[in-house]
């Protein structure tokens, strides 16, 4: 019985210490819902479909670079960095 209470108490302090690191980590609002009803009551039905854009756009681009990165068969980072940057000579100075 006594191992049992131990283990109660072990998840009890790490649920708490999750639930402060993430209120910590995102804001009370975030953590309490305060700040996500907010946004819903603010913003009505276009709430729900607006985080999908910049998703899509993040998407559409990883798979130009993805796709750029193969054409010009890049191993690494650096190979697409001087592809695109060292076409204009101020840009690639700073690069």
């Amino acid at each position: 019985m006594e191992k049992k209470t131990k283990t109660r108490i072990q998840w009890a302090l790490a649920l708490g210490t999750a639930c402060t690191w993430f209120g910590q980590h995102c804001g009370a609002g975030f953590a309490s819902g305060n700040q996500i009803t907010q946004y819903f009551a603010e913003s009505g039905w276009l709430a729900i479909f607006m985080p999908l854009i910049p998703f899509a756009i993040l998407g559409v681009v990883m798979y130009l670079m993805g796709e750029y990165s193969r054409r010009i068969g890049a191993k690494s980072y650096k190979d697409v960095a001087l592809t695109l940057y060292s076409q204009n000579p101020k840009v690639s100075r700073v690069m």
